[in-house]
């Protein structure tokens, strides 16, 4: 391998390495949110006991609106959590050279995020399509010019 093959080797390893750390730091902030439709299920829990206990003196909202807001929140919780485990895996699967097409996928999916998920799925994009990159996740050693 050429010294220019050997350089852009080491710049393709580090270009993984940046690119699982923030597909982890995604991870971590998509569980951090969480705890939003938590709140939002507990409000519509308070909403449905509200309207279990209101009497006619007191007018609560009816059930149905607590019900809705619990539908919204497991939802919503259950994208959040979809996002916050497709990103992980993401960054388990470029550290480990494997799975080449379910990071494509996920990092396609992830530009639907804007900003930080169009510029890492972008990027992503950017380094998964090099040809020496391709080879790393095949589990083969990517060719220098020299054709070893």
């Amino acid at each position: 391998m050429t010294r220019e093959g050997e350089r852009q080797t080491i710049l393709d390893a580090e270009h993984l390495k940046l690119l699982t750390w923030f597909w982890y730091i995604r991870a971590g902030l998509a569980a951090m949110f969480l705890f939003l439709p938590a709140i939002y299920g507990a409000t519509g829990f308070v909403l449905m006991a509200a309207a279990a206990v209101s009497s006619k003196e007191v007018e609560a909202p009816p059930a149905f609106v607590g019900g809705l807001f619990l539908i919204i929140a497991g939802m919503t919780a259950f994208a959040v959590g979809a996002v916050a485990l497709l990103s992980y895996l993401t960054g388990r699967f470029i550290a480990a050279r494997r799975h080449h097409t379910f990071c494509v996928v996920v990092a396609v999916l992830s530009c639907l995020s804007f900003p930080y998920g169009t510029i890492l799925g972008l990027l992503t994009l950017l380094v998964l399509f090099r040809e020496p990159v391709r080879l790393l996740f095949q589990g083969k050693e990517p060719v220098g010019e020299s054709g070893r």
